[in-house]
């Protein structure tokens, strides 16, 4: 088993599943997602030095969006305006937090995407997987030149409520689910050759977790399980140098829609609910627990 351990810091204000995370300017983000009157249009911040949130808002009501940051900007897309659940949002904007600006529309997507996964590589945004037109299309925003390019191969087999993390150059991208059944599928896109790799599958299987690379290993936790109704429970460890799992202390806290993201060497996992399915709403958590690991020996 992977050493590490588990400790809780101040919850996120506001419980919510299907949010999306991602760290900017020594910042926790987390973007809309779905809470106790609905829809939520909240951006709740973790300042992690002072340990205190606070809050800004999205440009409307959303869930299930792609968030990536970028020198200091974040960058949200596509997702759920509603609950009737199609995929018809292509806007794209951008928040810069460095000086709490408000949010600029950038060129909309090339198509709707919902529920998907969106990470950066360099001067690169990339959205991955989803519900949309041709969910096996991969959207790449160039940040130098401002416009969407089609740069890279499509994903090997359309899923969505998959989970993307980047090491160097590469996207790994793990479980998700189609046809309402869970993938426990791991591929990873060398985005400089321009191609994507099966790799070993997780241990289980998975959609509606999160994943993070934390030291050169790729962390996995949460999901539900969509045949039993119930959550994930386990901590899966890829190590892409053997292309092998392992498991690590579990998520204290087993919950599905949470969202991500890692600072300063820990992997912050942020809200979603303990229930799936139906009691998603009455299981909703603002808990943040955060996973470190063991120092090197």
């Amino acid at each position: 088993m992977d050493a590490g351990s588990w400790s809780i810091v101040t919850p996120m204000p506001t419980p919510r599943s299907q949010i999306v995370a991602a760290a900017a300017s020594g910042r926790i983000y987390v973007a809309g997602g779905l809470f106790a009157e609905g829809i939520s249009d909240v951006l709740e911040y973790l300042d992690v030095a002072a340990g205190r949130w606070q809050r800004a808002f999205l440009p409307f009501p959303t869930h299930h969006i792609g968030m990536a940051a970028s020198d200091g900007f974040l960058y949200i897309a596509g997702g759920y305006r509603d609950f009737d659940y199609r995929a018809d949002q292509r806007g794209f904007w951008r928040f810069d937090a460095r000086q709490d600006i408000a949010w600029e529309r950038l060129p909309d997507m090339p198509a709707p995407r919902a529920a998907q996964a969106m990470v950066t590589v360099g001067a690169r945004l990339y959205s991955i997987g989803g519900v949309g037109p041709d969910p096996t299309a991969i959207g790449v925003f160039d940040l130098a030149t401002s416009r969407w390019i089609e740069d890279a191969p499509p994903l090997p087999a359309p899923r969505e409520h998959a989970a993307a993390a980047v090491l160097g150059d590469r996207i790994y991208v793990a479980g998700g689910r189609w046809n309402r059944a869970n993938l426990a599928t791991l591929e990873v896109l060398d985005t400089g050759r321009r191609r994507w790799t099966r790799l070993r599958d997780m241990p289980n299987k998975r959609s509606d977790h999160a994943a993070a690379f934390i030291d050169g290993k790729l962390h996995v936790v949460g999901g539900d399980r969509l045949d039993g109704m119930h959550t994930v429970p386990g901590h899966d460890v890829y190590d892409p140098t053997t292309d092998s799992w392992a498991e690590a202390p579990a998520l204290p806290t087993p919950r599905h829609g949470l969202a991500g993201a890692v600072m300063s060497g820990r992997w912050y996992t942020i809200g979603g609910a303990t229930g799936t399915m139906l009691k998603t709403l009455d299981t909703l958590t603002a808990i943040v627990e955060v996973f470190e690991p063991a120092p090197a020996r």
